[in-house]
């Protein structure tokens, strides 16, 4: 399965078309199913931003998603292509992902961001990123618990499937 999903991304990542491209078939589109927490993103970086809704799972329990919308470069003739062409690459990457130190993609959404763009939806973490816990809790935190969190990130970038 493994050796299929990565014939299958290299695939993906090698299609010159940037305008469009043909998302893995096990991938959720999530679209109309996340309320949305606010009117606003929730946090932002350099070239996204990171909104926060509820996936309502039907029978399941319901479950808080971060939706990370990636911004488009208005200001260039191509702005859209090379979004598209940058949203690919992450999606077919991150979707081949399986490992528990990385967050899994859970699926994708249009109902977040201006012009209501591709969404890429994972689970929300209550304690936020590395930086932020790092801000909050680094002071405190026990040598041992340290040393399991730099593990754990090792593990994560070492990851190789």
């Amino acid at each position: 399965m493994a050796r299929v999903k990565i014939l299958l991304l290299h695939g993906a990542l090698s299609n010159k078309s940037t305008s469009s491209f043909t998302l893995p078939s096990t991938l959720l589109d999530l679209t109309g199913h996340i309320i949305r927490d606010s009117d606003y993103y929730s946090a932002y970086g350099g070239s996204a931003d990171i909104w926060t809704g509820i996936w309502l799972k039907g029978t399941s329990s319901n479950c808080k998603v971060a939706i990370k919308v990636v911004r488009t470069n208005n200001d260039r003739e191509n702005g859209h292509e090379i979004m598209n062409k940058r949203l690919r690459k992450e999606i077919l990457v991150w979707h081949a992902l399986e490992h528990e130190n990385i967050l899994p993609l859970l699926g994708i959404t249009y109902e977040f961001g201006r012009d209501k763009p591709m969404g890429m939806v994972c689970p929300w973490l209550d304690n936020g990123n590395l930086n932020s816990y790092l801000d909050k809790h680094g002071a405190t935190l026990a040598i041992h618990d340290r040393f399991k969190i730099l593990c754990d990130v090792a593990a994560g970038l070492l990851y190789r499937e």
